[in-house]
Order: C-alpha cells, then structure tokens, then sequence
C-alpha cells in the first residue's frame, strides 16, 4: 500500500515537472522574449489597449491597426506618461518624436 502511495505520488511530481518545463520552454532571462501572452490575453480579456514600455516596442509583435499604450519614461518629470497610439507606418516616428520632446526637456 504504501509503496503505490510512493509511486503514484512520485509520478504525478515527475509530471508536473515536465509540465512546468514545457511552459518555460521559450522563456529568457536576458531579453523580454519571456512568454507573455497571457498578460496580453489579460489586456484583452478586460477590454483595455495591451500596455508596452517604449524601451521593449523593438522586442515585441505589434499588429497594423491595432490600439496600444506606450509608456515614455520622463526623466526631467521622473515619472512615466502613457501614450494611446494605433499601430501604423508612422507609429516609430511618432514615438521617436515622443521620446526626443522629454528629451529637450531635461
């Protein structure tokens, strides 16, 4: 009895294990390729634009026409502004412009 006990204990660990494996599968620690799909589904379970700091927009997949918020550091104000912008051709240029306005202002 105590042996099954073990043994189905042990096999269900071992599983687990795998099954923790494999979600971590494309995870990285050194880059924002950390699978983050299910904040995305989060953002777009509660109907709001998915969020993204401007320092990572290179390292994600954005979709043409879609809605974002963009948050752009401000170092002379210390804090962070939130920006609402559709994704199109112009959108880097915008952010660039965004980005170069805190800039001046420090």
């Amino acid at each position: 009895m105590f042996t099954n006990i073990l043994f189905i204990a042990l096999s269900t660990i071992i599983i687990f294990v795998f099954l923790i494996i494999e979600d971590y599968d494309d995870l990285r620690f050194d880059d924002y390729l950390v699978n983050i799909s299910n904040s995305e589904q989060l953002f777009d379970l509660i109907g709001k634009e998915r969020y993204y700091p401007q320092n990572i927009l290179g390292r994600v997949k954005l979709q043409k026409g879609k809605s974002y918020r963009i948050g752009i550091y401000d170092k002379a104000a210390k804090q962070e502004r939130v920006f609402k912008l559709i994704y199109n051709p112009s959108f880097e240029f915008k952010i660039n412009n965004l980005a170069k306005r805190f800039r001046k202002s420090e």
